[in-house]
């Protein structure tokens, strides 16, 4: 078994431990641990305490796909689906409407901007 895997066990299973000693019950269908590096995971899933932990490459966490790669263009490209998408959805109603150019402005700029920017700091 490879060395690292014994650590990320050792700690979801201390984790689970100190959350049963005050009441609090993981929720083990969305516990997910990141393989991280060029390797393929040897393992799919963890078994922790007779619980299951998904291995996987990528998830998403707080809007933002986290994963093992260091490049940040997938994100960037699902941020820009993201606007793509709500700038469609809004075209008829918003963009080719008789809507002032500063309303349509403000709107952009409170419904639209948000999206493309959000996460960008991480």
């Amino acid at each position: 078994m490879f060395a690292g895997r014994i650590t990320v066990t050792a700690v979801l299973e201390a984790m689970d431990d100190k959350a049963n000693a005050v009441g609090l019950e993981v929720n083990w269908d969305k516990t997910k641990v990141e393989a991280l590096g060029t390797h393929q995971s040897d393992q799919e899933v963890l078994d922790i305490h007779g619980h299951q932990a998904a291995v996987v490459s990528e998830f998403v966490y707080l809007g933002t796909l986290a994963q093992s790669s260091v490049y940040s263009s997938y994100d960037i490209h699902r941020h820009s689906g993201f606007t793509r998408s709500a700038m469609q959805n809004s075209d008829n109603c918003i963009w080719k409407s008789q809507l002032a150019l500063s309303t349509k402005l403000q709107l952009y700029n409170i419904c639209i901007l948000p999206l493309v920017l959000y996460g960008s700091q991480c």
